[in-house]
């Protein structure tokens, strides 16, 4: 490789890579085109890093096998060299073109490549659509979704199909959506659309998902703790995995962790044989990092000596610590075990017998220590999803007739920890047992506070034997304020946002009276949702913009309309309130263009009728109108099935109705048809015999086609009775 086809000297990739007008072999060649060269060299075993420090690359003179030296250039990993060698760049920098030559090229779908006509709707089954496709392609061995390519139902690229940009779902929506649905994060995911030059205003999106070593990765809505589900990329199709293969570890190629690794990481259980052993454990240094503010234990970096893995030892102070400090411990190792298959929740990795220590795997830091990442509003959301999806599990009641299960009581930033780029919740040592599981009646006493400064909810400094889930919602309320003010809050004192949104979640959350705030964690999701989320806009509304962009002269307005209708075959008032509004000549050209879609809406437009209000003549006449517009052109056309389809609707209403002022529109037109579409509105007319009479006129005149004429005849409308064959002699 050569930085100019007059220099042979050798030079580093970094600078051959930054050099315009490069040159590979003494050809031009450009920086995609080199990337897809070097990634052919490294599939085929033709160059190797090596890892010196300065970065040469030396080609045999056979010009068969070269070694790429140093670290300036890093090899392409297997996925993207696989899939940079089918399309033919490197999937970060697809464009329009390469996406046509896909279409022309047929390329089929594989595990780690998705062709997806349709963006993601946006409500919650388009936003579990969207996590269950990246989870899935994280859990197996990475990949690329691309969406804006037809694959016309045959799993390979079919056509272009790039949409308009979907309001409120862009980059930001998609990366809210994976960081809310997903548990936990699938990190690193490439979002990048990539806008249309042939369809003015018009982008395909690609999603660039790594192989995760963090799996398995599950999905579920937020807050909906254990109603969860782990998918996986099967050939070209995604499948659910079963709790068996998930407890086994078997699910996709990501080469990343080991399968007791990725087990590890989301059941709670140690990597390691653990065996209640304090020898087994070497305290770093044997000063511990962080001292409870109570004094009752000490919490150190340490190893565990036969394997080698590092961790974290919580141990209590002296040789023979007081039954109390014992206790604590015992219910901090007893729930979080009972939650050790919750991914918010640290686990318990290993635990004295005796509850005088335990030990929990190494987080990378705490909510504290993260309070800047926190000021992204996404970030945020997911840090209280996470939350209220492990307390949503502690407080369900262990059986019928509890008012809740355990209730954590002391809810604050140092106990908030980020663990393989997920949020977890731990120190339950304060933690309130389910009711009518209390050991130790008097361990908490009517007086006596419990729970940390200005997070604790007022009703712990009173009664807190009494404090139910109200109590932990108080504390995220004071958390959420924390996190958006940066300043620590008062005992008692809402901590409050100056302003936006969040300002009303804190105000209800940290009401003085524990029975005016959210009763549950679920309750409380529901309020952020209220206040924080943007609401879908309805259809009828998005229809009736479209409706006025259209007025305007908008191009893309009548096409949106169709795309818009066919999506809600349910809604009446997009149906009869905007879509008959409008002159149907006004949408022809975008429903000739989409017959799927047209097929869709006259099929929806005459069920619709009178769904939503009483059916009135005027309405009922604007109906067949409509649909006979369709039908004309569709005949013009011989697009017989969106012909069929019309006219059974406008048929059916004028049987019910017997509109003459359609009628009078219909009847010329009648007379007109010949072939293919005169026999299918024979047959149309044959199945709606009440609305075919109201046409028995044409049955005599010749110029008609002979189906029509047989379809309205009033001959054919009456049913002759059978023979009788006894009147004949026979028996």
């Amino acid at each position: 490789m050569y930085d100019t086809a007059g220099d042979q000297s050798p030079t580093g990739p970094g600078l051959f890579l930054a050099t315009p007008g490069a040159f590979f072999a003494g050809a031009e060649i450009s920086q995609a085109d080199l990337q897809q060269v070097l990634v052919h060299l490294v599939e085929n075993d033709l160059i190797e890093p090596i890892g010196t420090d300065f970065a040469t690359v030396a080609i045999t003179t056979q010009g068969v096998s070269c070694a790429l030296r140093g670290t300036d250039t890093e090899a392409p990993t297997a996925l993207s060299a696989r899939l940079t060698a089918v399309l033919g760049r490197y999937p970060d920098h697809l464009t329009e073109d390469d996406l046509q030559r896909a279409v022309d090229s047929r390329i089929p779908e594989s595990v780690d490549l998705a062709w997806k006509k349709d963006f993601y709707q946006g409500t919650d089954a388009g936003k579990k659509e969207l996590a269950k496709d990246v989870s899935a392609m994280a859990n197996t061995a990475g990949g690329v979704i691309v969406i804006g390519i037809d694959d016309g139902k045959q799993d390979y690229a079919h056509a272009l199909a790039p949409a308009d940009p979907a309001p409120g779902r862009g980059e930001e929506w998609i990366r809210s959506v994976l960081a809310n649905w997903i548990q936990p994060v699938v990190p690193d995911v490439g979002v990048r659309p990539v806008k249309s030059a042939v369809y003015e205003g018009k982008v395909y999106w690609v999603l660039s998902v790594p192989p995760s070593t963090q799996a398995p990765h599950a999905v579920a809505a937020p807050g909906n703790d254990y109603n969860f589900r782990v998918y996986a990329r099967y050939g070209t199709t995604t499948r659910t995995l079963a709790a068996s293969e998930i407890a086994a570890g078997e699910w996709g190629s990501s080469g990343g962790a080991t399968q007791q690794d990725r087990k590890s990481a989301h059941a709670g259980a140690a990597p390691y044989e653990a065996r209640g052993l304090r020898q087994d454990y070497a305290c770093d240094d044997r000063l511990p990092f962080h001292s409870h503010e109570d004094g009752m234990a000490d919490v150190f970096y340490a190893t565990h000596k036969p394997s080698g893995t590092p961790v974290v030892l919580k141990q209590l102070h002296g040789k023979h610590p007081a039954s109390a400090k014992k206790a604590r411990m015992a219910r901090e190792i007893q729930v979080g075990r009972s939650l050790s298959d919750h991914p918010h929740a640290m686990p318990v990795w290993d635990a004295d017998p005796n509850n005088t220590w335990f030990v929990m795997p190494v987080a990378q830091a705490t909510a504290t220590e993260c309070l800047d990442e926190l000021k992204d509003p996404s970030v945020l959301r997911a840090l209280v999803n996470s939350l209220c999806s492990v307390l949503s599990a502690a407080h369900e009641a262990p059986e019928s007739g509890f008012p809740h299960g355990w209730v954590h009581r002391d809810i604050k930033p140092s106990n908030v920890l980020r663990l393989d780029g997920r949020w977890v919740l731990a120190d339950w040592g304060i933690a309130r047992r389910p009711p009518g599981q209390t050991t130790h009646p008097q361990r908490t006493r009517v007086g006596v506070s419990m729970g940390s400064e200005g997070f604790a909810a007022p009703e712990l400094s009173i009664d807190a034997h009494s404090a139910g889930p109200p109590a932990d919602v108080y504390s995220l309320g004071q958390l959420i304020g924390w996190a958006i003010t940066g300043r620590n809050p008062q005992q008692n004192v809402p901590l409050l946002p100056d302003s936006g949104p969040w300002r009303a979640v804190v105000r209800e959350a940290t009401r003085m009276d524990p029975g005016r705030r959210p009763a549950t964690v679920r309750v409380f999701l529901d309020l952020i949702a209220q206040e924080i989320d943007t609401p879908p806009v309805p259809p009828v509304v998005q229809a009736e913009a479209l409706h006025d962009s259209l007025n305007a002269g908008a191009a893309n307005a009548p096409e949106q309309l169709v795309v818009l209708a066919a999506a809600y075959p349910d809604d009446a008032a997009l149906y009869c309130d905007v879509l008959l509004n409008i002159d149907p000549e006004a949408l022809i050209p975008a429903l000739m263009a989409d017959p799927p879609r047209a097929l869709e809406i006259v099929r929806a437009m005459p069920e619709l009728l009178g769904t939503h209000r009483p059916t009135e003549r005027g309405e009922v006449d604007a109906v067949i109108l409509w649909l006979f517009t369709v039908a004309r052109h569709a005949a013009n056309t011989g697009q017989l099935d969106l012909l069929e389809e019309s006219c059974n609707g406008a048929f059916t209403w004028d049987a019910l109705w017997d509109q003459w002022t359609p009628q009078d529109k219909i009847r010329p037109w009648l007379r007109t048809l010949t072939g293919d579409a005169a026999g299918s509105v024979a047959g149309a007319l044959r199945d709606h015999p009440d609305c075919a009479r109201h046409f028995s006129s044409l049955a005599n005149e010749l110029r008609v086609d002979h189906r029509i004429r047989a379809a309205v005849s009033p001959l054919r409308r009456v049913r002759p009775e059978p023979p009788d064959h006894r009147r004949n002699g026979y028996a």
